[in-house]
């Protein structure tokens, strides 16, 4: 078994999963920060509630939604006592966070400028809007500090593609699932929940996206990983306009890669959950997980996508209309 995949199957049985898994999160961060100016900086660390911006400190914002995620569910996680207290507060203000991470938009369709059936106020893209307007000064709903960490998190999850989208499957066939390609599709379809419900056996398609394609870099920690990123210089290529109009844009281009995370897959049974019509997983018959994350051209969609986070959260933090001290 590859490195890569054993490191996979440690967090999966921590019973724990989130985009990019920490070590992408953290590189995000940190080749972020290396492409912002020191005017941008103090304005961050001005609504962070700091001194000034240190060089790992994006890094640190990008995993505490998922330190507070990892809290509530009584896993081991980064927080010291004060930060508990605060998390513990936040838990209670926002009992509806897990659904910030995510929207199951059908494989390459278009984040809707409209509400629709696959969108919701509190999804990642909604969400991320009304962090900017906290920053911005025009939402009070959470405070400046918290905001700027949802926000550096989501940025990256907005480009992780299986966070923005999910395979519609026709199961009436249980024997013969069938991927449902089109855009339109029928709300009866099931919904594999961004890949959670197509299993490998060990492991799912959304994990091997969170996980294995992060740790499957060659870079083992996030200074290494981040300067990798870097080495070309990150894609920018942001929409013009309001910066609150751009994550609707990332959504869009993730939901359109996201067809290449089903390109290579064959597809099993259906199986539902005991005792209940409810569709729990679909098998993947090939590839294996590891020959999966193997797969040069995810490889390339994975890196491509972590270069683009950092360089589009880089933008966004310059492009927010600050308040002035």
């Amino acid at each position: 078994m590859s490195h890569a995949l054993a490191l996979l199957l440690v967090a999966l049985l921590a019973g724990e999963a989130q985009a990019w898994s920490d070590l992408g999160h953290q590189a995000i961060g940190r080749a972020a920060h290396a492409l912002l100016d020191e005017t941008t900086k103090a304005k961050i660390a001005r609504a962070a509630g700091l001194a000034s911006l240190a060089d790992d400190e994006l890094a640190r914002m990008g995993t505490w939604l998922d330190d507070v995620r990892r809290l509530e569910r009584g896993l081991p996680h980064a927080l010291d006592a004060d930060a508990v207290r605060e998390a513990e507060a936040f838990l209670r203000q926002f009992p509806d966070h897990p659904t910030w991470h995510y929207v199951n938009l059908p494989l390459g369709a278009a984040y809707p400028d409209a509400a629709s059936p696959y969108t919701r106020p509190n999804d990642v893209v909604g969400t991320l809007v009304r962090c900017i307007a906290v920053l911005e000064g025009r939402d009070q709903t959470m405070t400046p500090p918290i905001a700027l960490r949802v926000l550096v998190h989501l940025v990256g999850d907005l480009h992780q593609p299986l966070h923005v989208s999910a395979g519609y499957f026709d199961v009436r066939d249980v024997s013969a699932p069938r991927l449902l390609r089109e855009p339109a599709i029928p709300r009866r379809a099931v919904n594999d929940l961004g890949g959670n419900r197509l299993s490998f056996g060990t492991t799912n398609l959304h994990a091997v996206w969170d996980h294995a394609l992060v740790v499957g870099r060659g870079a083992d920690d996030a200074k290494s990983l981040a300067a990798e990123l870097l080495a070309n210089g990150p894609p920018r290529g942001t929409p013009p306009g309001d910066p609150a109009s751009w994550p609707r844009a990332w959504a869009t281009e993730a939901a359109r890669l996201a067809i290449t995370a089903y390109h290579p897959l064959r597809f099993g049974t259906a199986h539902a959950k005991p005792g209940s019509e409810e569709i729990e997983r679909i098998e993947i018959t090939s590839p294996s997980a590891e020959a999966y994350a193997r797969n040069p051209a995810l490889k390339l969609v994975a890196r491509q996508q972590l270069a683009r986070a950092a360089g589009r959260l880089a933008e966004l933090l310059r492009a927010i209309r600050w308040p002035a001290p």
